[in-house]
């Protein structure tokens, strides 16, 4: 599997953790870069990109992802706390 490097590092390696927790007999190797690859000669099943498709011989799905907040665990524990106030 592709994907951008942002996207990737921010939202897809959550999802990708819980996956393996859930399944921990599926093995996914995951390259994250915001090149353009040639997906057939590198062998990837799966890429995720937004924006105009280049090539039209590839097929191309529209997907969404479920609302909600994301954080790998070593992110929380190394991330400094923060106070919200209210603002009257």
């Amino acid at each position: 599997m592709t994907a951008p490097a942002d996207f990737g590092d921010n939202i897809l390696v959550c999802f990708l953790e819980r996956l393996r927790a859930a399944y921990p007999q599926i093995n996914v190797d995951l390259l994250l870069t915001d090149s353009y690859l040639d997906l057939v000669a590198e062998g990837i099943d799966v890429a995720i990109r937004a924006g105009i498709l280049r090539d039209s011989s590839l097929i191309a799905k529209g997907v969404g992802l479920p609302a909600g907040h994301c954080s790998r665990a070593r992110n929380i524990s190394t991330a400094p706390r923060r106070r919200h106030h209210r603002v009257a």
